[in-house]
């Protein structure tokens, strides 16, 4: 196209895999398949629980939230955005306002499949 940059911005927020997407049309290949929301929630809450063990490890007399209130902070925004658009994302966004636990998180991303 002959541009010498992009900007991404906040797509990235809600589509972290533009970046393989643009990476896989720049070199010619097809554009990876990327995950559901579904799937995403659950690889990024893998995530941050590691981060979450990892701070602990590191900074052991810190205080950090427990798992349910780490994930639960930390994943909200990232789950408004994920399932931004599709059918039924207003009421789950009302959902999430209420959940507390990772259970409970995990429960209304499943029922929202």
């Amino acid at each position: 196209t002959g541009v010498d940059s992009l900007m991404i911005g906040r797509a990235a927020m809600s589509n972290p895999y533009i970046f393989a997407e643009i990476k896989a049309a720049l070199q010619g290949q097809s554009i990876p398949v990327k995950p559901s929301p579904y799937q995403l929630f659950q690889l990024h809450l893998q995530r941050i629980l590691k981060f979450r063990r990892d701070l602990i490890t590191k900074f052991p007399n810190d205080r950090i939230s427990s798992e349910d209130g780490f994930a639960s902070i930390k994943m909200h925004v990232h789950l408004f955005r994920y399932f931004n658009g599709l059918p039924g994302a207003a009421q789950f966004r009302g959902k999430l306002t209420s959940i507390r636990t990772i259970a409970d998180m995990q429960k209304a991303v499943q029922d929202f499949k």
